[in-house]
């Protein structure tokens, strides 16, 4: 790839990373996050959430300040759970904290420095695929809207991005599993319900191995088994109720569940609706040619995550789903590239 092309990426990526920094979204979750972040051992839930709701009055503009405080004002006991089920980003903003950034800024800076890293491994990624015509996809991607926007908010989203995107690379590549189990286990650290997502990707690994015949489905096992018990073990030590989902129905399923699930799906499908319809194509393909590809294997994964995603929590954001977007759209050009080369 020419010097000019990595020049116009990397340029653009340093001028929407500062701007993002610049122009920080103060979501309604940073009271709670800063609630947890900021509690010692000797302080009670709702002596934090007033706490946190004065450090938002000192460090936010009003307008800003006043949505947020009405959130806090919708605290509940146990609802901090929910939140301390976040170890990994709640100890990145402690450490942001501590190096000097504001309570405010601390619960942004991991989110783009997560963006930062993940558009470069994007890149470099791109460039394996697509060679010298990698950066008008990856200036597509560097913009999107799903995946610069988790960049400039309080939500542990581009972290999950993150690692998501090197799983899939690294299964694409046969790598190491111990590396893809490192990934596993940051992918629990950062939101422990993404538990549910790890068990997606270690069943359809699974049975990509066991479709080859070779015994590698064990390992998937082992893995999956492992990564609960240490799931549980953290559920344990991060929250005060281990129990917190059955008595978080505010949070979880509040309203009609069925009106929000329909809702959801009709935002979902005029976004990633096509992402489906190609997967549905590659689905006749499979049964066609009765061969079980590691890309058609990731697709298949990636539709189920969002589908469980979606299923268990009835709220659609694009933030939520970047990672996959970028999983997709890459993998879709590698084989596309392939096909193409077929032909010719």
């Amino acid at each position: 790839m020419p010097v000019k092309a990595h020049i116009i990426f990397y340029v653009s990526l340093f001028l929407l990373s500062a701007f993002l920094y610049w122009k920080p979204a103060y979501n309604g979750d940073i009271g709670y996050y800063i609630a947890v972040a900021a509690q010692t051992s000797g302080e009670s839930d709702s002596t934090i959430v007033s706490y946190s709701d004065s450090i938002l009055k000192a460090e936010t503009p009003e307008d800003t300040y006043r949505i947020n405080t009405e959130v806090l004002q919708g605290y509940s006991n146990g609802l901090l759970d929910y939140y301390r089920i976040k170890p990994l980003y709640i100890w990145l903003i402690r450490a942001a904290h501590s190096a000097g950034f504001s309570w405010s800024r601390a619960t942004v800076v991991p989110s783009l420095l997560a963006f930062i890293l993940l558009m470069l491994f994007m890149f470099r990624w791109l460039k394996q695929v697509l060679g010298a015509d990698a950066l008008l996809p990856g200036l597509l991607l560097l913009f999107s809207y799903p995946i610069f926007v988790p960049a400039r908010m309080s939500t542990p989203d581009s972290l999950t991005s993150l690692f998501l995107v090197p799983l899939f690379y690294l299964f694409l590549k046969g790598g190491s599993r111990w590396a893809l189990f490192i990934l596993l286990f940051l992918l629990v650290s950062v939101r422990l319900d993404n538990l549910l997502m790890v068990g997606i990707f270690c069943v359809g690994a699974g049975i990509y191995a066991w479709s080859l015949e070779n015994r590698e489905w064990i390992r998937y096992v082992l893995i999956m088994v492992l990564l609960t018990g240490l799931t549980i073990l953290l559920n344990v030590w991060c929250t005060n109720d281990p129990f917190w989902p059955m008595h978080m129905e505010q949070v979880l399923y509040s309203g009609n569940y069925l009106w929000k699930l329909g809702k959801a799906f009709r935002f979902f499908s005029a976004s990633y609706g096509w992402l489906f319809i190609i997967i549905l194509l590659f689905m006749v393909h499979l049964f066609r040619m009765k061969v079980l590809t590691a890309e058609i294997t990731v697709l298949f994964m990636v539709a189920a995550m969002v589908v469980l995603r979606l299923l268990i929590f009835p709220a659609y954001e694009e933030r939520f789903f970047g990672g996959y977007y970028i999983v997709s759209f890459i993998i879709i050009l590698r084989i596309l590239k392939r096909w193409k080369e077929n032909v010719a």
